[in-house]
């Protein structure tokens, strides 16, 4: 789906893109929807040296940037409804911070250091934690339909977001990245968006 040659210039296109715009006011916290937290087993955790890594791998670079222009695709739809309802509002100030956060997560993997101790989980734990919040606020709330062009369908915003969460959570553990299904695969749903190019 994603050329690996050319992540470093959509990831410098992306960067020079944010740097334009604000970020919206952050929103009262809805209450988060209940659910069983993600464990992993002790074994399958990462040392900081070996998550930053694991992020820095081409796997890890298809699967966060790919994540990068479905979120920049989706935000760029939900936005062009011109729908200012505070359920809308509030799903547009997630995506912002998601991408916000996303893009602190690359800065962060921008240097031939290993970053500290806690930043790297705590940057996908934080990513995690939001893409979740804004699923609970879809479910709360209603779920928005993103177009796909071309076509008369339309994808579930609730899906797409459950498939950024996958891809950030899948690099968050220790399962070899041999194992991680293709990013052709986690993203299949989103291949018809703009910015995503077909398998």
């Amino acid at each position: 789906m994603l050329n690996l040659s050319s992540v470093s210039l959509w990831l410098h296109r992306l960067g020079s893109w944010w740097r334009g715009r604000s970020l919206p006011a952050r929103p009262a916290r809805r209450p988060r929807p209940s659910s069983a937290p993600r464990l992993e087993p002790l074994e399958t955790r990462l040392t900081p040296s070996d998550l930053f890594a694991r992020l820095k791998s081409p796997v890890a670079a298809a699967y966060l940037s790919t994540s990068s222009i479905v979120l920049d695709d989706t935000f760029g739809q939900v936005l062009g409804t011109g729908d200012t309802s505070p359920h809308v509002t509030q799903v547009l100030n997630g995506l912002s911070q998601l991408q916000g956060n996303l893009i602190n997560l690359f800065n962060d993997l921008d240097t031939d250091q290993v970053p500290d101790s806690k930043q790297l989980s705590g940057d996908l734990s934080t990513l995690e934690r939001q893409a979740d919040q804004l699923i609970g606020e879809l479910r709360h709330g209603g779920d928005v339909p993103i177009a796909v062009p071309g076509t008369d369908t339309s994808l579930s915003l609730q899906a797409i977001l459950k498939d950024v969460s996958f891809a950030i959570h899948s690099l968050s553990t220790g399962r070899p990245l041999s194992k991680l299904p293709s990013v052709d695969v986690v993203f299949m749903l989103e291949a018809g968006l703009p910015d995503v190019s077909h398998p």
